[in-house]
């Protein structure tokens, strides 16, 4: 990213990165509440539940910004953006 040259700024979809993680990050917590109200039949949550998702918060957030996972950049081609996907999903 040049700050020089506003021309090489611009995102590559027209959608910012920041739309990304908010994707992911309320795809995260449906996931998570979702298994929280199948096994225990309301989506109030426990301590530890409670601790537990943010520990899922923080190692998230690690993740996806070690791997670049908000950046158009990584998901050009194919097999270069099911590696990025596959990557994050792996490490958590």
């Amino acid at each position: 990213m040049n700050l020089l040259n506003p021309e090489e700024t611009k995102h590559v979809s027209g959608i910012p990165p920041v739309v990304l993680g908010v994707v992911d990050f309320c795809l995260l917590n449906l996931a998570f509440f979702l298994m929280n109200y199948w096994k225990r039949g309301s989506f109030e949550l426990d301590i530890r539940y409670g601790k537990l998702l943010l520990a899922f918060y923080g190692i998230w957030l690690v993740i996806a910004l070690a791997n670049k996972k908000f950046q158009w950049r990584e998901y050009a081609g194919l097999d270069s953006g099911l590696w990025t996907l596959a990557r994050c999903g792996l490490y958590m």
